[in-house]
């Protein structure tokens, strides 16, 4: 029962963080959207609100790293991968009226003064820019294009993110999505002999 309740504040903990931010996610709206019991605070996160953040970043990171290696490992290939995070994040925008961004981005902006949070937003997203890139690599894209071309992938999209956020509207996203299929869909650059 304790690890259930746990994991449920953390699941909520990242719903509010897509929809409210790291300064606009407080104890007691994880408590009411969870539904647990008021002393829970103190007994799953006695490092206070750095602790539960950090959980639900890590914990939606993670969850979003494996839903996109495992399309890479079904050989969706780059391609696909990218298709899946625009339409990942276009989904959670239409299902929450556009009030869920990524709560990966959300600590990113609002955690610059906290060495652990910054840390485990950066880790999300060179997590997902791995996976691209060794998806780039094995369509014939040298090292340093590769992770060139897959760190403008996960800025795009999230910057197409924000964008559609921001305008209630899912255009920026679908239009990032369209441009980033026909970058990939490219020919990789020729080695020189």
């Amino acid at each position: 029962m304790a690890a259930g309740t746990r994991d449920r504040m953390v699941r909520s903990a990242s719903v509010l963080l897509r929809e409210n931010g790291v300064r606009g996610t407080s104890f007691a709206q994880v408590l009411e959207h969870s539904g647990a019991p008021r002393g829970s605070v103190a007994h799953h996160f006695p490092g206070g609100k750095e602790e539960l953040i950090l959980s639900a970043v890590t914990s939606t990171a993670a969850d979003i790293t494996a839903r996109l290696q495992a399309l890479a490992d079904s050989g969706a290939g780059a391609r696909g991968v990218v298709a899946a995070m625009c339409g990942y994040f276009a989904e959670g925008l239409k299902r929450t009226g556009f009030r869920a961004g990524c709560p990966v981005a959300a600590v990113a902006y609002e955690s610059y003064d906290d060495p652990v949070l910054r840390a485990a937003a950066q880790d999300a997203f060179t997590a997902w820019a791995g996976i691209l890139t060794g998806l780039l690599r094995a369509d014939g894209h040298p090292q340093a294009a590769a992770e060139d071309l897959a760190g403008v992938c996960i800025a795009a999209i999230e910057g197409a993110l924000v964008m559609s956020r921001v305008g209630r509207d899912l255009a920026p996203l679908d239009a990032t999505g369209r441009q980033l299929d026909r970058m990939l869909a490219a020919p990789a650059p020729r080695r020189s002999r």
